[in-house]
């Protein structure tokens, strides 16, 4: 499964909150017709975030979403500029964050997704890597490493 292409990386966003991240990303998939309907896209992101937070700790979220507007699985990469509010476990600000796109009729890849994910993101050798590196190129693969 090819879930991370580089036009998914997003290397120094400028963005003042979770809303705006959200909206923001719903927008940019669309754009990059990863979804069908960002508005979709976003509630589902939103609805899942009211369940309980992305925020995993160590500056980084993984909101995720299942949605009908949702071609095919992928997943964006975001390193913002400035750390922003997250209502994170550990209740710290993040400013990596990757979302989550499945179709609504995907069994469980974004369970997948998220356990490897979460595997390489334990090691604080790769999470030092996502954050030292600024090179779309070198970053889609340090990322292709969780497919």
């Amino acid at each position: 499964m090819n879930i991370f292409s580089k036009e998914m990386i997003y290397i120094n966003t400028n963005i003042k909150n979770k809303k705006d991240f959200l909206k923001n990303m719903a927008k940019l998939a669309y754009e990059n017709k990863k979804i069908e309907n960002s508005k979709d896209f976003y509630n589902a992101l939103k609805k899942r975030e009211n369940i309980s937070t992305t925020g995993v700790g160590f500056g980084i979220a993984i909101p995720h979403g299942k949605s009908k507007s949702v071609k095919e699985p992928f997943v964006a990469f975001t390193k913002l500029e400035n750390e922003i509010e997250w209502k994170s476990l550990d209740e710290k600000p993040v400013n990596l964050i990757f979302t989550i796109g499945v179709p609504e009729n995907s069994d469980n890849v974004h369970l997948k997704i998220l356990q490897k994910l979460s595997i390489k993101l334990m090691d604080e050798d790769f999470r030092e890597k996502l954050k030292k590196t600024n090179d779309k190129e070198k970053l889609i693969k340090i990322l292709k490493g969780i497919e």
